[in-house]
């Protein structure tokens, strides 16, 4: 089994998985990104750098993504 780590949304309530052995959730600064706001940004040509991880937004820039 793999151990899962959950960055939970402002808006989420209690889970049935709030007390599951592997599941983890930790606290972080809540930052309000949408998948939609980032495919917004990548379609007017605007860095997603510090949004994503590298990886990830090399795989977007690779696959022409949402372009």
């Amino acid at each position: 089994y793999y151990h899962i780590y959950v960055y939970p949304r402002v808006t989420a309530g209690p889970s049935d998985f709030d007390n599951h052995p592997n599941v983890s959730f930790f606290e972080a600064p809540m930052l309000n990104i949408s998948a939609s706001y980032l495919r917004q940004q990548i379609q007017a040509d605007k860095a997603i750098t510090y949004m994503v991880a590298a990886e990830v937004e090399a795989y977007i820039e690779k696959s022409a993504l949402f372009r």
